[in-house]
């Protein structure tokens, strides 16, 4: 089951008209309707083995106030997007090496769910539509812990890994970004 941290949906039915129409496309309609209801997100501990592509699924694109990184906004800006419009492909989401996973928009591949892997320039084949794709999607309950509950738990493990103050830092930042918000289970 796929879980998420959504990103605001504020005004998204209006970014979602605006980009087909600046881009000359249709979205399938399962898609149409995740975008609707959670305009992306953030996705911790989320992982799939599909067809014989294991990988994570860091976040699902999103508009407007989606964060920048994965806002269609920024795929625009840095050319990203044309690549795969061009061969009738829509950027969902993304894992922890910049892979994405993409859905076709074309007539012979409206609603496909490809794996493209960046290294090697190659779209793989996962599912026939987005539905079928979420169902294979397995999420882990997210927990923020606290600075102190992760040092405690290193120093139980025996963990070897200095905890100096970037550490710190790079666990605040994470605590800043998921307090406050609420993992959903995605319902299409």
């Amino acid at each position: 089951m796929l879980r998420i941290f959504k990103f605001n949906n504020e005004d998204v039915e209006k970014n979602i008209k605006e980009f087909k129409e600046a881009n000359k496309v249709t979205l399938p309609q399962q898609y149409e309707e995740f975008l609707k209801k959670y305009n992306g997100g953030n996705t911790p501990k989320t992982n799939f083995k599909i067809n014989g592509v294991s990988s994570d699924i860091r976040a699902f694109f999103g508009f407007g106030n989606a964060s920048k990184d994965y806002n269609f906004l920024f795929l625009k800006e840095n050319d990203f997007l044309k690549n795969h419009l061009d061969k009738q492909f829509l950027p969902i989401a993304t894992d922890s090496f910049g892979n994405i996973i993409v859905i076709g928009i074309g007539k012979e591949n409206n609603g496909e769910i490809h794996f493209f892997d960046c290294e090697k320039s190659l779209y793989k084949h996962l599912r026939d539509n987005f539905e079928e794709f979420i169902q294979k999607v397995k999420s882990k309950k997210f927990v923020v812990r606290s600075i102190e509950e992760r040092i405690h738990d290193m120093k139980e493990s025996g963990s070897n890994i200095e905890i100096d103050e970037d550490l710190i830092n790079l666990w605040q930042s994470e605590i800043d970004k998921y307090s406050g918000s609420k993992q959903e289970k995605v319902i299409i």
